[in-house]
């Protein structure tokens, strides 16, 4: 049984890192990048009670001989315990941080993937595997674990991963807001395809920009032979934007996320500021056959942000179902609104919110409030 639970461990701890991959053909098996994490943190967390087991099994065993799991000196000791250690502290780190920076996500992973090398070293020595079915079995785990640790960590590190595609235009369409058109290197094939809801990850390859992967919501229609992005100027590589130079090389993955257009069922659209950006996906590819009413709420800062406004209402005489209005001030002063306004909550079958998460959170505990079911809300967002 301590040998069981050990190679359980280890083989969801292997899963796991499968899991954190962004690789297209994993998210569309899992209908999204929500949805594939969330299997990614429930893997990771039965792995550590996994490994937890397998310690307490140990330390039962060896109840008379304690000091044995104290033997610094031992290799296969010193392993199993800075294994155990590392993802234990890894793994709080997690629960209390969800939402955390690109590089200290990577700095956790890093780290995981040091403590899945010490686990191999452990399992190596503790095995001793002296038969084929032995070597079978430790070679078996360690290409499931080299082939996780490049596809999650390794690989994305390069500049060469990914699609090749190429910035043609950028639009600054108001102050720290800019639409980029990004084209295939190869026009002669058709690029990816995606459906309105599906985002890239992209990295930069412009001089002074970082190699971090972003990623960013796809607005344009899945018919056209390019792809367009609203980027807001809010960090460090995107406030270089205004600095590149025509035709700039990014590299892509896609597509990620849920496709838009899955239900045919009454919804109400509520975003803030950028936000705006996947219904814009949405209403650009609004299929004929959608016989539903939907009902788009558009906040913002300024009237003057609207630039979108043509084609909302296009869209609005091309499909009796669609209405849309918009409305002036901050995220929280359209919840306290929002608030003192009475609400239908049986009009719409499912409500969908994007915005800031601030605004996002406090506006679904407002609809929660009036009586909406948290399963008939729907956070839209990248991740």
């Amino acid at each position: 049984m301590t040998r069981l639970s050990g190679y359980i461990a280890l083989i969801l701890f292997i899963t796991s890192f499968y899991l954190s991959a962004r690789i297209p053909i994993i998210n569309k098996f899992f209908d999204g990048l929500k949805r594939q994490l969330c299997w990614h943190h429930w893997i990771a967390i039965i792995s550590v009670i996994a490994m937890t087991c397998h310690f307490i099994q140990l330390f039962w065993r060896y109840i008379n001989h304690i000091n044995l799991l104290f033997r610094w000196n031992d290799i296969a000791i010193l392993t199993g315990w800075i294994t155990l250690i590392g993802i234990i502290l890894i793994t709080i780190f997690a629960l209390f941080r969800r939402l955390i920076p690109y590089r200290q996500w990577r700095g956790i992973h890093l780290t995981s993937a040091a403590c899945l090398v010490t686990a191999l070293i452990h399992t190596f020595i503790f095995l001793e595997p002296n038969k084929l079915e032995e070597w079978l079995m430790y070679l078996s785990l360690t290409i499931f674990s080299a082939t996780a640790l490049l596809l999650s960590i390794v690989l994305p590190g390069f500049s060469n991963w990914g699609k090749k595609y190429l910035i043609k235009k950028i639009y600054e369409i108001r102050p720290k807001l800019f639409l980029l058109q990004l084209y295939p290197t190869d026009l002669a094939s058709r690029h990816f395809k995606f459906e309105p809801g599906h985002f890239v990850y992209l990295k930069f390859l412009s001089k002074n920009f970082s190699r971090i992967w972003h990623p960013f919501t796809i607005i344009s229609r899945p018919s056209a032979n390019y792809i367009e992005l609203f980027i807001k100027d809010r960090g460090k590589d995107t406030q270089l934007l205004n600095t590149i130079s025509l035709p700039s090389p990014v590299r892509i993955l896609a597509p990620f996320g849920t496709a838009f257009w899955k239900m045919n069922q009454s919804q109400l659209w509520i975003a803030y500021g950028i936000g705006s950006a996947i219904f814009l996906a949405a209403i650009r590819s609004f299929p004929n056959a959608f016989s539903e009413k939907i009902h788009f709420i558009c906040c913002d800062s300024s009237e003057s942000n609207f630039f979108f406004k043509g084609e909302l209402n296009r869209c609005m005489k091309q499909n009796p179902n669609f209405t849309w209005e918009f409305y002036i001030g901050s995220g929280q002063q359209f919840v306290d609104n929002f608030n003192h306004k009475p609400f239908d909550n049986m009009q719409f079958k499912l409500i969908r919110i994007c915005g800031h998460p601030g605004f996002q959170n406090n506006l679904k505990s407002a609809l929660k409030a009036k009586g909406v079911r948290s399963t008939n809300i729907n956070l839209e967002g990248l991740l």
